[in-house]
């Protein structure tokens, strides 16, 4: 056996760690789950899940950090020798964010923080930090970009709009966990309205 088999083996079964991680943190809440019942829905020793997570907290950690980051990650590559408008781009931004992670399992991760947050701040501040701050970031900067271009005219829009913008897209991720079943929510028009109202507000100055 090579290294690279080793260290792919390895990646791979803290992958299927963290995908069991998401499935039994969303079916029981992070308080009532236990690591066993991660080592068993990844078909593993309870031993097994220790050697990558020392801790129910590092697990999730790493959930996030597996499933989540990577999208942003993606997300911000689109800044890198971006050369269209600023509008453009946060219409991309958010159209990726809807894509990846409102129709995806990941919205999973969304409601778990909602629901156990309070019970659980550790949790919620990891997740602010690694996940809500970055995107706020993000979005910041587009903003900043179109004001600075003279796209948008909300010249405090900098330092709201990141989370106004934020809020509509994991509003439509929560209705889908909770509600999708008394009132299916059409996600790609929802998102198309979400950001004809803020580029609207945006470029209307009031």
């Amino acid at each position: 056996m090579t290294a690279p088999q080793a260290v792919t083996r390895k990646q791979q079964r803290r992958q299927d760690l963290t995908d069991a991680a998401l499935r039994v943190f969303a079916d029981r809440g992070f308080g009532a789950a236990r690591m066993e019942d991660v080592a068993e829905a990844a078909e593993v020793s309870k031993g097994t899940i220790y050697l990558y997570f020392d801790s129910k907290q590092a697990l999730f950690q790493g959930m996030v950090e597996d499933r989540l980051l990577p999208v942003f990650e993606a997300a911000e590559a689109q800044m890198q020798g971006f050369e269209g408008s600023a509008e453009t781009l946060l219409r991309r931004q958010m159209a990726f964010f809807y894509d990846r992670v409102v129709k995806s399992d990941l919205r999973k991760i969304m409601r778990l923080v909602v629901g156990e947050g309070p019970h659980f701040p550790e949790v919620a501040e990891l997740y602010y930090r690694l996940v809500l701050s970055r995107g706020q970031a993000m979005f910041r900067r587009t903003i900043e970009l179109g004001v600075v271009r003279g796209e948008f005219r909300m010249r405090d829009a900098a330092d709201h709009l990141p989370l106004v913008l934020m809020s509509p897209a994991v509003m439509s991720g929560m209705w889908k966990e909770v509600f999708d079943g008394l009132r299916p929510l059409d996600v790609d028009a929802y998102a198309r309205s979400h950001m004809e109202v803020v580029v609207a507000f945006l470029k209307s100055g009031e």
